[in-house]
């Protein structure tokens, strides 16, 4: 059953980045009522709910639609001044730091936050701080749509990919196997908190390393409350997420602690 809790020590933004969260919530919703394949993505989740084969029509404009969801999405969070990507950030990290779960130290799967998304590279040094064991990913080139987890040392240990975002050297002494981790903090485009559904990149790596951790192992998405967004549908491949956190809601999807 899907929840909304409000963790504890969380803070609320100040009310200008409130409101200008709210504004991107509208414009997000008005945005996405118009899209022109709206109708056909309709059709097609109420399809795939009662375990229809989907048409290539009606799979092409899914595949439209989370298109259209992605470029959105990514405007809206570019649109964000630095100073409110900070406030909305912190707000976050504080409920992740309060999660009870994590009142001792957990091997905890992390990421490096890129293009506007909530900022994850002060939370990471929190982490490590709070002696949680952080890992990050790095890229396997040769294998399609995977990643492995390494210790994070510390921000001068990183170089960039090739997608130009900070990722750890790979060292089998830093090397954090999936079913060691305890939680995974887990990047997004678009939610839904009641379902866990998720839009990610596009490029299946989440949906991939979820598949591989242990079934205790806690997921967490982290966004923005603008990126909620009603009826997406859950793919064969996809992932949902256990809990959902933005800088005004603890969304408990799933709950596993």
């Amino acid at each position: 059953m899907s929840a909304s809790a409000p963790t504890p020590h969380s803070s609320t933004p100040s009310a200008h980045v409130h409101t200008n969260q709210q504004e991107l919530q509208a414009a997000t919703t008005a945005a996405l009522a118009q899209q022109g394949q709206q109708a056909d993505y309709a059709a097609a989740t109420q399809a795939a709910t009662h375990g229809t084969i989907l048409t290539p029509e009606a799979k092409a404009a899914e595949k439209t639609w989370r298109a259209q969801v992605r470029a959105h999405m990514k405007a809206q969070r570019q649109a964000l001044r630095p100073e409110e990507v900070t406030a909305l950030s912190q707000a976050v990290q504080q409920k992740v730091l309060a999660h009870p779960f994590l009142q001792q130290a957990r091997r905890i799967a992390s990421y490096m936050s890129f293009a506007g998304e909530i900022d994850t590279h002060e939370l990471n040094e929190l982490l490590k701080a709070h002696e949680h064991v952080v890992g990050l990913p790095a890229i396997v080139p040769e294998q399609k749509g995977i990643m492995e987890f390494y210790r994070y040392e510390g921000q001068e240990s990183l170089v960039p990919n090739a997608f130009k975002i900070l990722e750890p050297h790979k060292d089998p002494v830093t090397y954090m196997a999936e079913d060691s981790l305890e939680v995974v903090l887990v990047p997004l485009v678009a939610f839904n908190h009641h379902t866990g559904a998720r839009i990610g990149m596009g490029g299946g790596f989440y949906d991939r390393l979820l598949k591989k951790i242990r079934p205790e192992c806690l997921t967490i998405g982290l966004a923005y409350d603008f990126q909620y967004v009603e009826g997406i549908n859950i793919q064969a491949w996809d992932m949902p997420l256990d809990e959902v956190m933005t800088p005004t809601h603890h969304y408990l999807i799933q709950r596993k602690y």
